[in-house]
C-alpha cells in the first residue's frame, strides 16, 4: 500500500523521475536498467507521476512499454511499418499507480495490446495491463517480458535475445494479436497460432498445420498469419457468404527465404508448380469442403500439392484474393 514504482524509460526521463521521487511524500521504488538506451525524450518533456506518455499513434496494434523495452517497442513499430502495420507506443514508466485511462483509451482504439518489458510477465506491467482491461475494455493481448523460469549470467545483449526480449518478438506478438483480433470479428474464424512452424524459416512447406473450427485455416511461415491477409480474407466472407474457400497468397520461396515470383491461382489460370523451392500461402476453407477434399498434407510433393488445391477449387464457390 502506498507504494510508487517507477521505471524510466531513457536519461532525460530518470533525471525527472530522482527530482520527482524527492518531493513526492510516501516510499517510491525506482527501477532502472544498466544496458545503454536510446534519448526518446527531448528537453521539453515533462513526467508526471502516474501518467504515461504516447510516443507514437497507430490504429492496428498498441505496443506498451515500460524502462528500456521502451526502445525496443519503437524499433518493433519500425519493422510493422515496413509490412504496412500500424503500431502505437506508449511508454507507461509508472507502473504503480498505473495509468489506467491511458491504457482503455488505446485499447478501444487500436482492439489489441501487447506489453513490453525487462521483467517476468508474472506481476509485473503485464500483469497490471491485464487487469485493467479484463475488467474494462477485454482486447486480444499479449505480453514480451520473461517467462516464468529462473534466470541467467551473462552479457546484456545476449540474455536480452536469450528471453525474447527484442523487437522482432515484439513485432511477431503484434501480428498474432492482430490475427486474433480479426478472428474474433467473424466466428467462421478459427484463430490459431503455429508456434512450432514460426521456427522453421528453411522449411516452410513442412511446417503448415490444421485448426479446428468452421473454417479451417492454414498458414505457413513465409507469411506468419500476416493480419493484412487476414483482414483481406474476413471482407472475402463477408462479401461473399456463400465462399467455401478463400486463397489469400501462393509464392515461390528460394532456399535463403527471399520471395520470387507471386503465383496466383483459380479456375482460370491454372500454373502447375514444380522444383526444388518452398511454397507459402495463407489461406482457409470451411469444414464441409474439408471433409469432402480430406486432410492436407504437408509432405506431398509440389505437384500433388497444387492438386489438392485444385479439388477445392473445382467443387466449392472459391475467393482468391491476389495481394495481401
Amino acid at each position: 500500500p502506498n507504494m510508487t514504482v517507477i521505471v524510466p524509460a531513457d536519461g532525460i526521463e530518470t533525471k525527472q523521475v530522482i527530482k520527482a521521487a524527492a518531493e513526492l511524500e510516501g516510499p517510491v521504488y525506482i527501477r532502472l536498467g544498466r544496458p545503454k538506451v536510446p534519448v526518446l525524450f527531448g528537453d521539453d518533456y515533462k513526467f508526471e507521476i502516474g501518467k504515461g506518455v504516447v510516443l507514437k499513434e497507430g490504429t492496428d496494434v498498441t505496443l506498451i512499454g515500460t524502462g528500456i523495452m521502451v526502445s525496443k517497442a519503437m524499433e518493433a513499430a519500425e519493422l510493422l511499418a515496413s509490412e504496412g502495420i500500424s503500431a502505437a507506443v506508449v511508454n507507461i514508466s509508472t507502473i504503480k499507480p498505473l495509468d489506467a485511462e491511458l491504457i482503455i483509451a488505446q485499447a478501444q482504439k487500436t482492439g489489441a495490446v501487447v506489453t513490453c518489458e525487462e521483467h517476468t510477465i508474472c506481476g509485473g506491467l503485464g500483469s497490471a495491463v491485464a487487469e485493467v482491461l479484463v475488467e474494462n475494455c477485454p482486447v486480444p493481448m499479449a505480453r514480451v517480458g520473461v517467462e516464468d523460469k529462473f534466470g541467467e549470467s551473462g552479457l546484456p545483449d545476449e540474455l536480452l535475445e536469450k528471453y525474447g526480449l527484442s523487437a522482432s518478438n515484439i513485432a511477431a506478438k503484434a501480428k498474432a494479436v492482430i490475427a486474433k483480433k480479426y478472428a474474433e470479428q467473424d466466428d467462421r474464424i478459427h484463430y490459431y497460432l503455429n508456434e512450432k512452424n514460426l521456427r522453421l524459416p528453411r522449411n516452410l512447406n513442412r511446417g503448415f498445420s490444421l485448426a479446428k473450427g468452421d473454417y479451417l485455416t492454414w498458414t505457413s511461415d513465409d507469411n506468419r498469419y500476416r493480419p493484412t491477409a487476414l483482414e483481406k480474407m474476413l471482407k472475402a466472407l463477408k462479401d461473399s457468404k456463400d465462399a467455401q474457400f478463400v486463397f489469400a497468397s501462393c509464392r515461390i520461396i528460394d532456399g535463403d527465404g527471399k520471395e520470387i515470383e507471386y503465383i496466383i491461382v483459380n479456375e482460370h489460370s491454372q500454373k502447375c508448380i514444380v522444383g526444388s523451392s518452398s511454397v507459402g500461402a495463407c489461406f482457409m476453407y470451411t469444414r464441409k469442403a474439408y471433409e469432402t477434399v480430406g486432410e492436407y498434407d504437408p509432405e506431398l510433393p509440389l505437384v500433388e500439392d497444387f492438386d489438392y488445391w485444385q479439388r477445392i477449387f473445382m467443387r466449392f464457390p472459391t475467393v482468391t484474393i491476389s495481394e495481401i
